[in-house]
């Protein structure tokens, strides 16, 4: 059985288009910021995806490339414009960053790329910017700015961190203080939940990669849901782990290595779910995720293919996400940090 994304995608974009409309009304001014840095492929589609997704429901997206975060201050309103910016509003009067605005994070050393002072000075004026519903540094950051990746990521507004990688939000999550998940884990739980199959209570369930962004808090969830979680990564020895691949219920790889799983990992009794949430291109430019489908597609009970599994689902994830983060505002006012 393929498992789509695809429908349930839209079905979620229908309620997010008409959230947009009963939260902000026919003309308002708010929008995502994307920043994207670097020039790895992957990322450039995901980034087309996301921006063609809020303009569909009614959200715009400014994104900001490393050119534009060199020189900071005016440079917010020479993006793409919302979708619903009222019109004859000028580009003066529609500004609201307070351009002497200091960034939060001082513990920025000597010998820095250039663009990070910068980097830290955007992401506070967006924290502060009432218009700025919704923060997000697309990863992976180019090799020069890896050595900042969490102080980035951590200096953003959590009520604004709709990716989750900050840390604040997927904590209180770990620890039910509230109910909240970064995009693409929300995206595998809604995948499985469409076709009934996200009670996973007593079921063994490997997941195959560690990162902030996916492994660690989908393991946490899981978890919380009464899943007998196993955790990998691209690294761990490979006999082992398709020893103990071949024992469980539910396979999710996200890794990002294309083909890592293959018809070795699986049994051959069609009882097994097989979730790919990796993404690249293999030699010939051609999409592939970290399952080998061809090899392992009549050995599972079920499989998401790509594209069309769980893709369209982290984008609507995403954009789900400014809602729940505006619904936590008031709960969450005395216990997280101010961002002015």
């Amino acid at each position: 059985m393929l498992l789509y994304g695809t429908e349930r995608a839209n079905e979620i974009k229908k309620n997010l288009q008409a959230q947009v409309v009963t939260r902000f009304g026919e003309q308002h001014n708010k929008y995502i910021a994307i920043l994207y840095f670097g020039d790895n492929s992957s990322s450039a589609t995901y980034v087309k995806f996301k921006k063609r997704y809020g303009e569909d429901i009614g959200i715009g997206c400014k994104i900001f490339r490393d050119e534009d975060v060199l020189s900071v201050q005016n440079r917010l309103h020479r993006h793409s414009e919302p979708a619903c910016r009222q019109t004859g509003e000028s580009e003066e009067s529609s500004s609201c960053m307070d351009s002497s605005a200091k960034p939060q994070n001082d513990a920025i050393g000597e010998g820095q790329h250039p663009l990070v002072k910068n980097i830290f000075s955007l992401i506070t004026q967006l924290n502060t910017d009432e218009d700025c519903i919704g923060i997000m540094i697309q990863l992976p950051l180019p090799k020069a700015l890896q050595a900042h990746k969490e102080a980035l990521l951590a200096s953003i507004n959590p009520l604004k961190d709709i990716d989750g990688l900050g840390g604040i939000m997927s904590g209180l999550s770990a620890i039910d203080l509230i109910d909240f998940l970064p995009a693409t884990p929300k995206a595998v739980i809604e995948v499985l939940a469409t076709y009934d199959l996200n009670d996973l209570k007593g079921k063994k369930i490997v997941i195959i990669g560690q990162s902030n962004l996916i492994g660690k808090p989908l393991a946490i969830e899981c978890m919380k849901r009464g899943g007998t979680v196993s955790c990998f990564n691209s690294l761990s020895d490979q006999e082992y782990l398709k020893n103990i691949c071949k024992q469980s219920d539910i396979i999710i790889s996200c890794t990002g290595v294309i083909h890592l799983v293959n018809a070795e990992f699986v049994r051959e009794d069609q009882s097994q779910i097989v979730i790919d949430v990796g993404y690249g291109h293999d030699k010939s430019g051609k999409a592939v995720g970290d399952v080998d489908i061809e090899s392992i597609k009549d050995k599972v009970f079920a499989y998401t293919p790509l594209p069309g599994g769980i893709g369209p689902l982290t984008i609507a994830s995403l954009f789900s996400n400014i809602f729940v983060l505006q619904d936590l505002k008031e709960q969450l006012k005395d216990i997280l940090p101010q961002h002015r």
